[in-house]
């Protein structure tokens, strides 16, 4: 007669200071656990703080947040500001909320935090959900009300109808979905941006693309940024870069993300900010799409002629099949 030992249950923090020791994207998100591969890689990346989805899965097994859920299931037109309500008014299990609260003081200090989004089905290898769920900028991390409250935002975003809706229509399954609550410091970016370790239709180049302060207003659209092509042979070489201090900026965020791209095996989009003395890492994902794309819109017709026009590039923001005139808007 045989006896088995039962297996040892590993009991998660709900929150927790990512150290490079955890990089469960179950309990992480996507962008929590590539931020904690970052860690462990040892590269620069602000303290950040996690809220895990094993502790927000709690509150969706509220009977009214699971009501309102269960009815966006069904068909019922619920809104986001209904969504929204139901998840601020979800009493917080007991403890958590003063877990939440340490938390955001021990990764804030004195100053502001950038609460943030990291589904369990974000950052995926074939689909990004970029701009789908919510993040807050500028919380103070000493306003316990305030905190919470962006906690629970950030939360109702997995539910919101929009990216309810992108999921099924992508065929993403939501029965054990999740989303981790990530807390990082505001960084005083002096400039901020992305790299694409490839550069769309070059491959021998990374392509950055920067603005000063912020990168929020770059990754939503509202500023155009300045961009620069870099050889990725000499960024990997070291040659140093002439020019001024936002192209060696630039090119140390893209020798960075190079470094990156190496360990994950893959291209990467990089996103980073700039201090004023060093280059910061706050989030990582696969480059979704490698196919060979143009930006030269203003080309003349005879370039153009016998090209076909696709929805590739905007194909995450505006999947499915567009009406003609929100076809020729975008």
């Amino acid at each position: 007669m045989s006896s088995t030992r039962p297996t040892p249950t590993r009991t998660i923090a709900p929150t927790q200071v990512i150290d490079g020791t955890l990089v469960d994207p179950s309990e992480l998100g996507g962008k929590g656990a590539a931020l904690a591969r970052l860690v462990a890689w040892g590269l620069p990346v602000p303290l950040t703080g996690a809220v895990t989805a094993g502790a927000t899965r709690m509150l969706v097994a509220d009977p009214v947040v699971h009501l309102v859920i269960e009815g966006l299931r069904s068909g019922r037109a619920v809104t986001k500001t209904e969504i929204d309500r139901a998840f601020l008014e979800v009493p917080l299990p007991d403890g958590l909320g003063e877990a939440i609260i340490e938390l955001a003081r021990t990764i804030g200090g004195d100053g502001h935090l950038a609460i943030r989004s990291s589904a369990t089905v974000e950052d995926l290898a074939h689909l990004s959900f970029a701009g789908q769920y919510r993040s807050l900028l500028d919380v103070d991390a000493h306003d316990p009300d305030a905190v919470l409250r962006a906690v629970r935002l950030v939360l109702a975003s997995l539910w919101h109808p929009a990216p309810f809706a992108y999921r099924r229509m992508m065929g993403v399954p939501d029965d054990d979905i999740g989303m981790c609550v990530l807390m990082m410091p505001m960084i005083p970016a002096s400039l901020a941006g992305v790299v694409f370790t490839v550069a769309p239709g070059d491959d021998a180049a990374a392509r950055v693309e920067f603005v000063h302060g912020l990168a929020d207003d770059l990754v939503s659209g509202q500023v155009t940024p300045d961009a620069r092509l870099l050889a990725r042979a000499g960024l990997r070489s070291g040659t140093p870069v002439d020019g001024d201090e936002a192209d060696r900026v630039a090119a140390a965020a893209a020798q960075l993300a190079l470094e990156v791209e190496d360990r994950a095996g893959r291209p990467q989009d990089v996103e980073w900010a700039w201090d004023g003395s060093r280059v910061w890492l706050v989030q990582a994902r696969p480059i979704t799409t490698l196919t060979r794309t143009s930006d030269e819109f203003d080309a003349p017709p005879d370039v153009l002629r016998g090209l076909d026009l696709t929805t590739l590039s905007i194909g995450e923001t505006l999947p499915g099949v567009l009406a003609p005139l929100l076809w020729d808007v975008n």
